[in-house]
């Protein structure tokens, strides 16, 4: 059975998409039936490049969608996390969300593929309210979709976000599997984003952890003034925008660096460790900033770990403190690909910690119907 498939996705009709996307407020049939999603005659692999600025600078994701077959060999390096599409999944039988899975491709086999496509305009191009570009093609050449996939036969694909949603659709495919009169049905694989370990554009992003608002805040302060003397640097900042915050990180990005907001957020403090500073615990993690965060700098707020919840949004967690629903919060910079398998393949995590790839993905923006009457 090969590792990956083209498949017949339904995609959003240009007209629609953007407020498709967005989210799904009416009911997939309803969608069907008015053509905002629409569903390709023949089998495609969708090369999708999602573009954004972040950290003061463009940012790319490049990949591409294809089917993955629930029995194809796959290792998980994603934490537990939350099965965002799954109220829909359960509702339609359509799976709209899209977990990340990446391979090997020192070759540059997928960007070559690609090259003369992504010269020709774009299926769908569509900004969502996030400031997010989402841009996808069609690959509907047989010769070409086998020349793609080929090598990937024998290279093993590692899933890094989405596992419960992975998890989820696996589950419906195997509920429906009994009334299939198929050896091999359409629920019996899930639509995955497919990325290249060395793209160079590619942002994970951990969340941004709150401090309850019972902790406070001016001690928070003091205590962060204390760490200019050690084992931090400490530069204060008074222009509290998230694309402020964002460029402060990336400034720090160089080292293991923090911004610190606390109530009323009216300043900023960006927190960067010193080199020669000896961190405890693997020495794989020495230069992970959330292994850092818990190992050196949680204690010294004087923040205890049941006073912290996560928040996966920068702009959610500031305005978290700006309306004292939190005393501060704690702001990590994206990491690349390779230092994210490297923290979750040491057992690290922050306390709800999923990991979310930068530029964000959109639901339904490829969707599948995972249908036990259809063959595959």
């Amino acid at each position: 059975m090969p590792t990956l498939l083209p498949f017949r996705g339904l995609i959003a009709d240009p007209s629609t998409a953007g407020a498709l996307i967005e989210g799904l407020a009416v009911g997939l049939d309803v969608l069907l039936s008015a053509r905002a999603l629409v569903r390709d005659d023949r089998p495609v692999l969708y090369r999708y490049i999602g573009s954004a600025q972040i950290g003061g600078r463009e940012r790319e994701r490049r990949g591409f969608v294809a089917l993955l077959p629930v029995d194809a060999p796959i290792t998980v390096v994603a934490p537990p996390d939350e099965a965002l599409g799954s109220a829909t999944l359960a509702a339609s039988g359509v799976a709209t969300a899209l977990p990340v899975v990446t391979y090997d491709d020192p070759e540059g086999r997928g960007a070559e593929c690609f090259e003369r496509l992504e010269s020709e305009p774009p299926r769908l191009d569509v900004t969502t309210v996030d400031g997010v570009r989402h841009r996808l093609w069609s690959l509907d050449d047989p010769a070409a979709q086998a020349w793609l996939l080929a090598p990937l036969m024998e290279r093993r694909l590692h899933l890094v976000c989405g596992r419960a949603e992975l998890e989820a659709q696996r589950a419906y495919g195997r509920a429906s599997r009994a009334r299939s009169p198929h050896p091999r049905a359409a629920s019996d694989a899930t639509p995955v984003l497919v990325v290249a370990e060395q793209d160079p554009g590619l942002a994970v992003e951990r969340p941004h952890l709150l401090v309850a608002p019972g902790i406070g805040c001016k001690a928070i302060e003091a205590r962060i003034s204390a760490l200019g003397r050690e084992p931090f640097d400490v530069r204060e900042n008074f222009y509290v925008t998230a694309r402020e915050v964002e460029r402060a990180l990336h400034f720090g990005a160089g080292s293991v660096s923090f911004a610190v907001v606390a109530a009323p957020a009216t300043r900023f403090f960006l927190l960067s460790l010193r080199r020669d500073t000896p961190v405890p615990g693997p020495q794989a993690l020495k230069g992970d900033d959330a292994h850092v965060l818990a190992a050196l700098l949680i204690e010294r707020l004087g923040v205890p770990a049941d006073a912290l919840s996560p928040v996966r949004d920068l702009g959610s967690a500031l305005e978290a403190v700006r309306q004292e629903r939190a005393s501060a919060a704690i702001l990590l910079n994206p990491i690349s690909l390779g230092e994210a398998k490297k923290a979750v393949a040491a057992g690290h995590t922050l306390p709800g910690g999923p990991l979310s790839l930068r530029p964000a993905l959109p639901a339904a923006l490829v969707a599948h119907r995972l249908d036990p009457d259809e063959p595959m």
